[in-house]
């Protein structure tokens, strides 16, 4: 299409656009409610409080993506006509990138959606589809990042937004994954979160376009009563259905399944005797070295096991792609949306306490960008980080084997919270007497181009006494920020 006509389209979908404020209005969800009443700065009255999150991941936002009713509505009006414009531009075949589109909807979603309640978000979106302003691929989209939000879904609005959001057409799957894929395959400059999500992305697009069925997971609890599956093996078809730990997402990465099985034994609750454990009691977390972390996280899930009778489960199923009726890959968990009927259950395993921290440690580091981001960083067999601070703006490290500095590391973590100067200089002495190079070709400052897995696995050590990586701390920030944009 060349410039002329494109540009004419615009112009007049635009202006097509902008003259639906009946149309969007008629199918804004809390017309009902907010009808008549005056506008309020407060988000806690009754009025409010019945159609507002009470999702703690968002409540803090409502700040930001309400105020008030005036400015709220003023989102939904703008973002809901930007949604439909991409759209409209969509269908006629000249939308410019398919991101705007996508863009357009993450913003109406967070704007619009999130802020309500499961039972208004759930009214929103079908109101939106009932009215046909948009096309199947943006609504099906639009439902999918509308369950992505959605924390609480156990009980009534839960349940039918679960069931809405995720009733989704195959085929509309395999064409919003074919426009993703290549608004990504363009971006020459992602970072490693969005180079994670491609490759889930790809591995995604091929099963769908071949219709190969692929392996994909589950990390869960049960029980010590419970079953994983329905029968015995001898009981044939039976045997390979799912009796405990169902439900709607599963992940392309068995690495993410490790942290939900973590997750499901030991959510935000804390045992008793380890609250005031010396290794998670720190002034720095990276003082602790990854096998005491292991060993101690270890103890911890085995106890809160015993206490609230509960086996961890990793469950490796077989997904027939024609059966996903949603995914999403931009949160580093590499989602599919299938329904639990529609999978074979081939293997599951019942974790050692040990195992579940190891895995856990790893997925909860694998996107750091420098060594004190870890969130455990004294790495076992391996290289530690002390960060340093001059007072005049310069920062830097001091890389050293951590079965060398052991000793001044459990110093450290005997101080708690708060390390007096003097165990600090000595820690530096320390360091630098013990101080490695790092290889030509790796950045000192970014977990880019190998820095972590080199950190993890040193090869070649070459010890140099004094030997300190400093910058400016802007430098620092300035190289972070071009590791992100240009990739690792």
């Amino acid at each position: 299409m060349d410039k002329k006509k494109r540009k004419l389209i615009e112009t007049e979908t635009r202006t097509e656009v902008n003259g639906l404020d009946e149309e969007v209005y008629n199918v804004f969800s809390l017309k009902d409610v907010l009808a008549n009443k005056p506008l309020r700065k407060e988000l806690t009255t009754e009025d409010f409080a019945k159609f507002l999150t009470s999702d703690n991941r968002w409540y803090g936002e409502l700040e930001t993506t309400f105020k008030d009713s005036r400015s709220y509505f003023e989102n939904y009006d703008t973002k809901l006509k930007e949604v439909i414009y991409y759209d409209r531009l969509y269908t006629l075949g000249c939308l410019r990138e398919f991101k705007d589109l996508s863009v357009a909807i993450k913003d109406f979603v967070r704007y619009a959606i999130t802020p309500l309640s499961n039972e208004y978000r759930y009214r929103q979106v079908k109101l939106i589809e009932d009215s046909e302003l948009l096309s199947a691929i943006s609504l099906t989209a639009l439902k999918i990042k509308t369950y992505n939000i959605c924390d609480n879904l156990r009980n009534e609005w839960g349940d039918r937004i679960t069931r809405y959001c995720t009733d989704n057409d195959n085929n509309i799957i395999i064409e919003l994954v074919e426009e993703e894929y290549k608004t990504k395959s363009n971006n020459s400059s992602m970072n490693l979160k969005e180079h994670i999500s491609f490759q889930e992305l790809k591995l995604l697009r091929e099963k769908l376009k071949t219709g190969e069925k692929f392996k994909i997971y589950r990390g869960f609890s049960i029980k010590d009563t419970d079953r994983v599956r329905q029968g015995l093996k001898c009981d044939g078809d039976i045997y390979y259905l799912q009796s405990a730990g169902t439900g709607l997402s599963y992940t392309l990465n068995e690495s993410v399944a490790w942290y939900f099985a973590h997750r499901s034994i030991c959510g935000e609750y804390y045992d008793e005797d380890f609250k005031d454990n010396r290794y998670y009691n720190t002034e720095e977390s990276w003082y602790v070295p990854t096998d005491k972390y292991i060993e101690t996280k270890g103890r911890e899930i085995s106890a809160v096991r015993d206490k609230k009778s509960l086996k961890p489960i990793i469950c490796e199923y077989e997904c027939d792609p024609k059966k996903i009726t949603g995914y999403f890959v931009d949160s580093e968990e590499g989602e599919v949306i299938i329904k639990p009927e529609d999978l074979k259950v081939i293997h599951y395993d019942i974790p050692h306490s040990n195992t579940i921290a190891e895995k856990y440690w790893d997925s909860i580091n694998k996107s750091c960008l420098n060594p004190v981001s870890l969130v455990f960083g004294a790495i076992a067999n391996g290289l530690t980080a002390l960060t340093t601070y001059d007072g005049n703006g310069e920062a830097g490290y001091i890389f050293a084997e951590t079965e060398r500095v052991r000793d001044t590391l459990e110093e450290l973590i005997d101080c708690g919270r708060e390390v007096d100067d003097y165990t600090k200089r000595n820690a530096v002495n320390v360091f630098f007497e013990n101080s490695v190079e790092i290889p030509d070709g790796i950045s000192p400052f970014v977990f880019g181009n190998g820095l972590f897995e080199y950190m993890k696995n040193p090869t070649n050590i070459k010890r140099r006494k004094n030997q300190h990586y400093q910058q400016n701390i802007k430098k620092i920030r300035k190289n972070l920020n071009s590791a992100k944009k240009k990739g690792f």
